[in-house]
C-alpha cells in the first residue's frame, strides 16, 4: 500500500505527472488494478482537501506546504534514525546504519531537495562513520584470529580423544556401516522405550541388562532395518550403544557419536 508521503514523493519527483502515470507508478503496491485506482484517488482527494498537492488541468503538483511535510517526514523517519545510530557508534547496529545510508543516497540520487535537506540534518561527519568502519574491521581481525585458534583447540581435542558428532541419512548410514572397523563378537546395547524393546526381541536373539537390551555387533544391520520404520512412524528415538560408537536413530537420520574419526 502506497503511503501519502511515498505519493507526494513521487509528484514532486515528477511535477507535472499525470493520474495515469501516477497509478503505474504505484500500481504494484496494490493486488489489483481497481484497488489500486480507489487507494490512489482516495489519497490525491485527501492531500489536495490538506493543500499539500494542487490539480492544473490534468496535471499533479507538490505545493509549498507538501514540500514541508515532506521534508518533515524525511527528516523524522530517516535522517534522525541515521543520526541516532551514528551517535552510539556501536558496530552491532551495522546492519542498520548500511541500510539507512543506502537509504539515503539512493533517494538522495532522485531528489535534489532530500540531498539538500539531508546535508543540513545530518549531525555526524564522515569520520564518525570511518570510526566505526575501523571498529568493524578490528574486530573482523579479531574474530579470524579466534577462528585460527578455535580450529587448532578442534584438531586438539580430536587428538586427545574427544567425542564427535554426525548427523547423516539413513541409507547413507547403512553404507558407513560396512566400513566401519567393528567387532561383530562385541556385543551393542540397544535402548529404547518398552515397546520397540519387546519388538526387538521378537526379531534379535539377546538378553535384557539395567542398561538396555543387549544383542551381538554382527546384527547391528539387521537391528537398524528393525529400528527405520518404527522411529519412522513413532518419531522415538532409539540409541545402539557399541565399543566404540554411539548411534542415536531418530526421524532425520542416524547421528553417529564416536571419538574416532568420522570423516566418512
Amino acid at each position: 500500500m502506497a503511503s501519502k508521503t511515498s505519493i507526494l514523493l513521487i509528484i514532486r519527483q515528477n511535477p507535472g505527472i499525470k493520474y495515469n502515470e501516477l497509478l503505474s507508478k504505484v500500481r504494484s503496491k496494490y493486488s489489483n488494478l481497481n484497488s489500486a485506482r480507489a487507494a490512489l484517488s482516495r489519497a490525491l482527494k485527501e492531500l489536495s482537501s490538506f493543500g499539500y498537492v494542487e490539480k492544473q488541468d490534468d496535471s499533479y503538483f507538490v505545493t509549498e506546504k507538501g514540500n514541508a511535510l515532506i521534508n518533515s517526514e524525511t527528516k523524522s523517519k530517516l535522517i534522525l534514525k541515521l543520526n541516532q545510530l551514528v551517535a552510539r557508534g556501536n558496530t552491532a547496529d551495522l546492519d542498520s546504519i548500511v541500510k539507512h545510508l543506502h537509504t539515503l543516497i539512493e533517494r538522495s540520487r532522485e531528489d535534489k531537495e532530500l540531498l539538500k535537506i539531508a546535508k543540513g540534518s545530518i549531525e555526524f561527519y564522515l569520520s564518525d562513520l570511518e570510526k566505526i568502519r575501523n571498529n568493524v574491521s578490528n574486530q573482523i581481525k579479531h574474530l579470524n584470529y579466534l577462528e585460527e585458534v578455535l580450529s587448532s583447540q578442534i584438531k586438539t581435542l580430536k587428538t586427545l580423544g574427544f567425542n564427535d558428532a554426525k548427523l547423516v541419512p539413513f541409507e547413507k548410514f547403512l553404507k558407513i556401516l560396512e566400513k566401519m572397523p567393528i567387532n561383530t563378537a562385541d556385543e551393542v546395547i540397544v535402548q529404547a522405550d518398552d515397546k520397540f524393546l519387546d519388538l526387538l526381541k521378537e526379531k534379535i536373539a539377546g538378553y535384557a541388562e539395567k542398561e538396555g537390551y543387549v544383542i551381538k555387533a554382527s546384527e547391528t544391520r539387521r537391528l537398524a532395518m528393525i529400528v527405520k520404520p518404527y522411529v519412522e512412524n513413532t518419531k522415538q528415538q532409539v540409541v545402539a550403544l557399541l565399543k566404540n560408537y554411539t548411534f542415536r536413530f531418530s526421524p532425520n537420520g542416524v547421528t553417529i557419536i564416536s571419538s574416532a574419526s568420522l570423516n566418512f
